[in-house]
């Protein structure tokens, strides 16, 4: 989580405009998006010097959130994969019903009590 914290966004042209291009964290999705935010215009009026642009840049980093470690939990939790629970329930089912070697129903009451053990320190209920 740390290496994306502190974007600052970097500020770059583009179509007579001044944009803030910065990482946002999307949830339920590994990769991340590329933003663009306008700032300001190049020129004329509403157009700001070099220190507004990069305090504008990291306003708007900010309010979009992408430099929250709560947005990157988010996106990360989404995205947890299997857990050990889930892969123990498979793995006990599928010893038993592969068809090289299948394990007897009583091995594998045996091997569920040795997995009872670090599920009960994991938190989690016994194997049904």
């Amino acid at each position: 989580m740390a290496r994306r914290s502190g974007q600052s966004g970097s500020i770059e042209t583009n179509n007579g405009w001044y944009v803030c291009r910065f990482w946002q964290d999307i949830p339920g999705q590994n990769e991340r998006k590329h933003r663009n935010v306008k700032i300001c215009p190049v020129s004329g009026p509403g157009s700001m010097n070099r220190a507004q642009r990069k305090h504008r840049a990291r306003e708007i980093v900010e309010e979009s959130g992408a430099d929250t470690a709560a947005c990157l939990l988010q996106s990360v939790i989404a995205n947890l994969g299997t857990t050990f629970r889930q892969q123990a329930d498979w793995w006990i089912q599928n010893v038993q019903q592969r068809k090289r070697r299948p394990v007897k129903e009583r091995t594998a009451k045996t091997w569920e009590s040795y997995l009872r053990s670090p599920l009960s320190k994991l938190g989690f209920d016994l194997l049904t």
